[in-house]
């Protein structure tokens, strides 16, 4: 091969969502080719952070404006990103993928491929944000 074309410089990437997403959500690849749908717990496949909110394509009922849109934006390493927490992660603990697209801290088995990344701010507040590092 004689050279490549870079297709993706930094790290925000388009994917369509197979299920809905919610801006924050952490996610993994759907079935289709560069789709994506909200992480389930321990995922070894995590593509990112859903930095949008998006949702499969539904016809729209007739006479009404459809706005949504399928495609979301995902940033990865090494962005920084506030993602919804169960409450278990710290300042400088590692984080895997927990329920619905959020994060917990990473047990001492889990293997590589599971880290999301490392806490770097805990928000208060009721929703247990914290900022992550992307990537660990």
């Amino acid at each position: 091969m004689a050279g490549i074309t870079v297709k993706f410089e930094h790290g925000r990437i388009t994917h369509t969502a197979e299920a809905p997403i919610v801006g924050g959500q952490v996610v993994h690849p759907g079935a289709g080719p560069r789709s994506a749908v909200p992480a389930t717990a321990d995922s070894e496949k995590v593509l990112g952070v859903a930095l949008t909110d998006a949702a499969p394509k539904a016809a729209p009922t007739p006479g009404v404006l459809y706005v949504g849109t399928d495609q979301v934006t995902v940033a990865s390493a090494p962005a920084v990103v506030p993602i919804k927490s169960n409450n278990s992660a710290n300042v400088g603990d590692l984080v895997v993928a927990h329920t619905s697209g959020a994060v917990k801290k990473a047990p001492e088995a889990a293997k590589i491929t599971q880290i999301v990344g490392r806490v770097i701010e805990k928000i208060t507040g009721a929703d247990n944000i914290v900022l992550v590092r992307l990537g660990g």
